[in-house]
């Protein structure tokens, strides 16, 4: 049993609303008068203000707080990045790294190692200015090896295609 502040009865602790604060857990008044004092607060309110009572926002996650900050400086925080992207080059190799690690599900390392071999084809390096893609198939999306960008676009101009390859050598050879 625990004696309501407001109305002064006593009543069963069922009758009261959890509170942490409290040293008994229990809010000092009894669910009736709380809900009594809400409804003559609201009364109160809409008299002076002519509405009803704003609704409570709920808790915000950290999540939503960053994607609302973002929303309202996206154009600032895209002009910084776009700078610090354009001015530092090891920045943007970083980024490079990460994002196409990413895209072929693999780690920044592997894919540094990856783009580090040289090409498969014609055996040119990053180090001497070529660059380097990670092949793929494009029927498995399977990794395959290391190409410059001169390859990789020759195998695509060619459409993976075996047929196609050999009659691209056929033909440079009969003309050769």
């Amino acid at each position: 049993m625990k004696v309501c502040k407001r109305c002064g009865e006593e009543k069963d602790k069922s009758l009261f609303s959890p509170f942490r604060k409290s040293k008994d857990g229990l809010f000092t008044w009894c669910k009736a008068c709380n809900s009594s004092c809400q409804r003559e607060r609201e009364r109160r309110y809409r008299e002076e203000y002519g509405k009803g009572m704003p609704k409570k926002r709920k808790q915000e996650t950290l999540k939503n707080q960053r994607q609302r900050y973002y929303s309202k400086h996206r154009d600032r925080i895209r002009k910084s990045q776009n700078a610090r992207y354009e001015n530092d080059e090891e920045f943007r190799f970083r980024v490079k790294i990460g994002v196409n690690a990413l895209r072929w599900k693999i780690t920044p390392e592997e894919y540094l190692a990856r783009i580090s071999r040289p090409c498969d084809i014609c055996g040119d390096r990053l180090d001497t200015g070529a660059k380097m893609s990670v092949d793929h198939s494009h029927l498995t999306g399977k990794l395959r090896g290391t190409l410059c960008a001169h390859c990789n676009n020759g195998l695509g101009c060619f459409r993976d295609n075996i047929e196609r390859l050999q009659a691209a050598v056929a033909y440079l050879q009969h003309y050769a």
